[in-house]
C-alpha cells in the first residue's frame, strides 16, 4: 500500500489575508462551478439595500476606497491553499487560485454619495471566481462603513443643514481594531470634526484628525480636599456655591447665573476656583424629555417587556432637536469669586 501524504494546516492567529474573509459556501460553489467549466463565465452582481433602517430616509454610500484596495491586492497565498485543501477543494481549483488575480470591473457611486433603497451602491462584473469569492468582504465593507457614515450625518447635523462640532469616540466600543479604524474614517466622511483614534489619522491622513479632551482620572489629580461644589437651581438660573469640608459653611461663588452646568468633571484650581462645562443664560432651561417611548420594545426581563429608545431614534422629532441643540451650547468656563470666564468656544 502506498503512503498517503497529507500536509496539515497549522492555525496562525497572526495570519491575515483579506481574500480569505469569505463564507465557506462561496468556496464550495466556486469549486463546483469551476469543475463544471464555468470559470470564465462573466457574472454581474449589484450591491444595494432594500429599505432604510428605522425609516431613516437615506443612506451615505461609504467604503469604496477600502474595497478598491482589496480588489487590487486580491490574491491567495500557499497557506490559503493548504487550508482549502483540508476543506475538500479540488487540486485543479487550487492550482487555478495559486496564480489568480482579480481582473473584473467595479462600478460604484462616489464615496459619500447619498443613496436610496434599490439603488446599487456597487456593481461587479467579473469572471465567476472573482465575482463569487469577494461577496463577503464587499458586503461587510460597504455595510459597515455606510452605516457609520449615515449615522454620523444625523448626529453632526449634516442631514438638517445645522452643522454641529461632533467628535467621533467609538474606537473603544468598536467590534475590533479594524472597525475602530474604518469607523473613524466613515464618521469623518459623515461630518464629524475629528476622531479619538490616533492610528486612524496615521492610516488615513490629517483629514481624519485625532483630537480629544481629558479623562476623569486626570481630573482626580486636581481634586479639592477642602471644598465641595454645590449647584442650586433657582427660578432665574443656576447658582454655584462652595461648602467647606471642615465646618460645612457655604457661600455663593459668584452672582453670575448659568443655565446649565456639567454633571461630572470639574478641575479645581483653588479652594474657590475651578474649570467646568456650563450653559450660559440666554436659553431657557433644558427642554423636558418626553417619557413616551419612540422605539420598538427591545428589552425583556423576567417576562416583562420594557420599552426603550434606541440610538436610531435620536433627532427623530422636534423635541429631540431642541434638546440636542441645547446641549451643544455648552461652554468650558473658569469659575471664581471674580466671575465666570469663558475658555474657547462653545461645543
Amino acid at each position: 500500500m502506498s503512503d498517503i501524504k497529507v500536509e496539515p494546516f497549522i492555525p496562525d492567529e497572526d495570519y491575515d489575508n483579506p481574500a480569505m474573509v469569505t463564507d465557506f459556501y462561496e468556496f464550495t460553489m466556486a469549486n463546483c462551478l469551476f469543475l463544471h467549466g464555468y470559470k470564465d463565465t462573466v457574472m454581474v452582481f449589484d450591491m444595494f439595500f432594500r429599505s432604510c433602517p428605522d425609516n431613516g430616509g437615506y443612506a451615505i454610500s461609504c467604503g469604496q476606497h477600502q474595497l478598491v484596495k482589496f480588489l487590487r491586492e486580491y490574491h491567495f497565498n500557499e497557506q490559503d491553499l493548504i487550508y482549502l485543501r483540508t476543506k475538500g477543494m479540488s487540486e485543479e481549483f487550487l492550482d487555478y487560485l495559486r496564480t489568480y488575480r482579480w481582473k473584473g470591473t467595479m462600478y460604484a457611486l462616489k464615496e459619500g454619495t447619498v443613496c436610496y433603497p434599490q439603488v446599487p451602491m456597487v456593481r461587479i462584473e467579473c469572471d465567476m471566481v472573482g465575482a463569487i469569492l469577494i461577496e463577503t468582504y464587499l458586503l461587510q465593507t460597504m455595510n459597515f462603513n455606510s452605516l457609520i457614515a449615515t449615522k454620523a450625518t444625523k448626529i453632526s447635523g449634516l442631514s438638517t443643514h445645522r452643522k454641529r462640532n461632533v467628535m467621533e469616540f467609538g474606537t473603544r466600543r468598536a467590534q475590533g481594531q479594524s472597525a475602530g479604524d474604518n469607523g473613524a474614517y466613515a464618521a469623518i466622511l459623515g461630518g464629524c470634526i475629528g476622531t479619538a483614534n490616533c492610528l486612524a489619522e496615521m492610516k488615513f491622513g490629517p483629514e481624519v484628525k485625532a483630537v480629544g479632551t481629558i479623562a476623569h482620572s486626570f481630573i482626580e489629580f486636581y481634586n479639592n480636599d477642602n471644598s465641595i461644589l454645590i449647584r442650586v437651581k433657582e427660578a432665574d438660573g443656576i447658582y454655584l456655591y462652595t461648602a467647606s469640608v471642615s465646618d460645612g459653611a457655604a457661600k455663593r461663588i459668584t452672582d453670575y447665573r448659568l443655565n446649565g452646568v456639567g454633571a461630572g468633571s470639574i478641575v479645581w484650581i483653588g479652594d474657590e476656583s475651578f474649570i467646568m462645562t456650563a450653559v450660559e443664560m440666554g436659553k431657557h432651561f433644558a427642554p423636558e424629555a418626553d417619557p413616551t417611548p419612540k422605539s420598538p420594545v427591545i428589552q425583556e426581563n423576567l417576562g416583562t417587556s420594557a420599552p426603550a429608545r434606541t440610538y436610531q431614534d435620536v433627532l427623530r422629532n422636534e423635541e429631540d432637536e431642541r434638546l440636542f441643540d441645547w446641549y451643544f451650547t455648552s461652554q468650558l468656563v473658569c469659575v471664581s469669586p471674580e466671575g465666570v470666564k469663558k475658555i474657547g468656544k462653545p461645543a
